[in-house]
């Protein structure tokens, strides 16, 4: 069954499709699978007779036929589609909307890719969409120096720019899988050898480009808990062509400065771009901090560890110009940062949180406990790191004091965690999600405010924590510490010299 955001995302490119070219009057080409997306096309009032569908699977093929939706199908490989194409059509053929659904990368079907660019290209519509799996093998990663080998001949001089824009963006967005932050280098290979697909197909690096895009969107979104991505091409070309050395240029502007989404709770994020470090030298410090503070805001669902050095940036700009709001809206995720660098520190992954405009003075609170003690920080186990990190989310988004943000901002945390624990069937999340959250209220509070505290060293980290979870609870730092000390967990931590 078709997961909601895979739906969502449809929709979204058959909106950008209706864009350029009635939906009705649109000729398209799909893959097949289980009649999923053929389906939405026709809920979409398209023309079920200028829908077509190829798919190489017998099973699935006669699973669609049979639904005798009227749609034109053809059983075999799409990298043979074009042939399809000219047997039934002629020289008319053309495709206004091709979307290649991939269970994995391109690289197999960049044949299709290439012989169908030119049916897009004769076409009104001219729109293309790619939709590739995040997490499964992918020729990129297992080759890196033959991409950016490609890309320096497709792209040079612009080579360098065009990685940098992508590894800054793979950086700052999270991408994750069972918990564990993907490696930015990776994904943004990955993006990297799809330019360098489309770039070959439209005849960069040939004797003539032939074809270009004009427009580029990119969606991150999750189904049935793998991690995709979507970019949506609307090419345009004509026989004169463009020279290589403008179309490299081109290109490297169109993907410096094309949008990207992520989708959480049926909204599109964007992802605002980042400026290049020559702009930013030409912007005065009040328009670096509000292009900044854009910047996170937008995105603190989403936000990595690796953002610091523009937390910093902000941080310094702000203070040098008396931006007090500035600092009190992003304090609370430059700590759990500062926390984060510390290999103990764990538990506070993704305790991000912007405080109010106005924040009392925090009370210093003295830790230690009576008699001198001796202390070790504790290890706590994975699994329970794990599920602390989804109760510390749950408790920074409940303590949002504006209705809307708050509910807001727990959807997105209820999202990122049902990711972080592997939970993919909707009707189990709130269930499991409440059963986690109960362990940090009530009677479980000590225990788990003296768990967050003890795996740290004592000294102003800890104090920076204790003063926060205080925030999350709304209770005063003396309260819940006190708390704390009565556990068992507490008491076998520290011992009497």
């Amino acid at each position: 069954m078709i997961s909601a955001e895979k739906t969502f995302v449809i929709n979204h490119l058959l909106d950008l499709v209706g864009s350029y070219i009635s939906l009705n009057d649109a000729t398209m080409l799909l893959l097949g699978g289980y009649g999923d997306e053929l389906k939405i096309c026709l809920s979409r009032e398209c023309s079920p007779e200028k829908i077509h569908i190829v798919e190489k699977s017998p099973g699935r093929m006669r699973k669609i036929l049979r639904g005798d939706f009227g749609a034109v199908c053809f059983a075999g490989n799409v990298n043979h589609a074009h042939e399809m194409f000219a047997a039934m059509y002629g020289s008319k053929a053309s495709i206004d909307y091709l979307h290649l659904d991939l269970c994995g990368a391109l690289d197999p079907v960049e044949h299709a890719l290439y012989s169908l660019m030119k049916l897009s290209v004769k076409s009104r519509g001219k729109c293309i969409a790619i939709t590739t799996a995040d997490q499964r093998a992918n020729r990129a990663n297992s080759d890196p120096d033959k991409i950016h080998k490609q890309s320096q001949e497709l792209f040079d001089p612009y080579a360098e720019n065009i990685w940098n824009s992508l590894i800054d963006l793979h950086t700052f967005v999270r991408a994750t899988w069972n918990g564990t932050e993907a490696d930015p280098n990776k994904v943004a290979l990955r993006e990297l050898s799809i330019y360098n697909h489309v770039a070959l197909t439209c005849g960069l690096g040939n004797s003539q480009v032939f074809a270009w895009p004009d427009r580029l969107e990119r969606v991150i979104f999750s189904s049935g808990g793998f991690r995709m991505r979507t970019y949506f091409f609307h090419i345009d070309g004509n026989e004169r062509g463009m020279q290589q050395k403008q179309a490299r240029e081109y290109f490297a502007e169109l993907i410096h400065k094309a949008p990207c989404y992520y989708l959480i709770s049926n909204q599109l994020v964007r992802v605002p771009p980042r400026k290049r470090r020559k702009d930013s030298k030409n912007m005065n410090r009040m328009e670096e901090i509000a292009s900044l503070r854009a910047r996170f805001e937008l995105v603190l669902p989403v936000m990595s560890n690796s953002v610091q050095e523009d937390l910093l940036r902000l941080f310094e700009l702000a203070e040098m110009d008396g931006v007090a709001e500035a600092v009190n809206k992003m304090e609370a995720a430059l700590e759990e940062i500062k926390s984060e660098s510390s290999a103990s520190s764990a538990s506070l992954n993704e305790a991000q949180k912007p405080v109010k405009k106005h924040p009392k003075k925090k009370e210093s609170v003295v830790l230690e406990s009576d008699g001198a003690p001796t202390f070790t920080p504790i290890t706590v186990s994975d699994d329970m790191v794990l599920k602390d990190k989804v109760r510390l989310s749950l408790l920074m988004a409940g303590s949002i004091a504006d209705e809307d943000g708050r509910q807001k901002a727990l959807d997105a945390a209820s999202i990122r965690a049902a990711e972080l624990l592997g939970i993919h069937k909707l009707q189990n999340q709130a269930d499991v999600l409440r059963g986690i959250y109960a362990r940090s209220q009530g009677k479980f509070r000590a225990i788990f405010v003296a768990r967050q505290l003890l795996q740290q060293p004592e000294g102003q980290l800890r104090e920076r924590i204790l003063v926060k979870l205080a925030k999350y609870y709304g209770e005063r730092a003396e309260i819940i510490l006190a708390e704390a000390k009565t556990t068992t967990l507490w008491k076998n931590a520290y011992s009497q010299s």
